[in-house]
């Protein structure tokens, strides 16, 4: 139920800045961060309710078709995936608010989705919930 959790908590803290112009985001962030709104019909307001349905009915979907299609959707997700070989930041998310975030590099998507990272400290851990931002250099 935890993970449930984190993974609602993750798409509505993405939905947040859904209908954001690219003036909306601070100057340091404007050259990185996009919303659909950016993206799509910078006059056009998008609401967050229809997408936030669509995902959910989508989720569903996607629901219905697990196991069977475990292997579509892990190589799905491996190859849109843009995080493996990246330098990370990780703060968990049982505790978010006062961690220091580890650094190191995302290895894989493992075969369950969760991210294996090796850490710069040697140790290697398999991710399934937290916060993963990839670090700039």
């Amino acid at each position: 139920i935890n993970q449930l959790i984190d993974i609602i908590s993750d798409i509505l803290d993405k939905l947040t800045n859904i209908d954001w112009r690219y003036s909306d985001f601070p100057p340091e962030l404007r050259g990185i961060a996009s919303s659909v709104r950016a993206e799509s019909d910078p006059g056009k307001i998008i609401r967050r309710s229809p997408v936030a349905a669509a995902l959910i009915r989508e989720m569903d979907r996607i629901k219905d078709f697990f196991p069977e299609k475990h292997d579509e959707y892990l190589g799905n997700y491996r190859r849109l995936c843009t995080t493996p070989g990246m330098e990370v930041s990780v703060v968990s998310a049982h505790n978010h608010t006062s961690e220091v975030p580890r650094t190191g590099k995302a290895i894989a998507i493992n075969d369950d989705f969760s991210l294996k990272v090796l850490f710069d400290d040697g140790h290697e851990d398999d991710l399934s919930s937290g916060e993963v931002s990839v670090r700039r250099r």
